[in-house]
């Protein structure tokens, strides 16, 4: 078991980067977010939806940046808080 999640973490470190450097960004970039009042107003899923696609792009800033998972996701995460902003589909709460 050891053996395979040092393998998957080996493999994790090539795409998404050092956990380390992508952790500090994505946290880093958080911070900012937070630091508008505008931002603890909006629903959690939006917020939630906000956090991955920054978390996503500190991915493609420490990692490989040509990994096109990253980009699916940015645009997954994006499409989904459209789709809850439109509908008002925030019942997650």
């Amino acid at each position: 078991m050891a053996i395979e999640i040092n393998s998957v973490l080996g493999q994790r470190e090539n795409t998404h980067g050092d956990f380390s450097s992508n952790s500090t960004l994505t946290m880093e970039l958080l911070q900012i977010c937070k630091k508008q009042i505008e931002f603890g107003l909006l629903p959690k899923p939006i917020q939630f939806a906000i956090f991955m696609i920054l978390h996503k792009t500190s991915r493609a800033i420490c990692g490989d940046h040509k990994y096109s998972d990253h980009w699916v996701d940015i645009q997954g995460y994006a499409n989904l808080a459209m789709k809850a902003s439109q509908t008002g589909g925030f019942d997650i709460d």
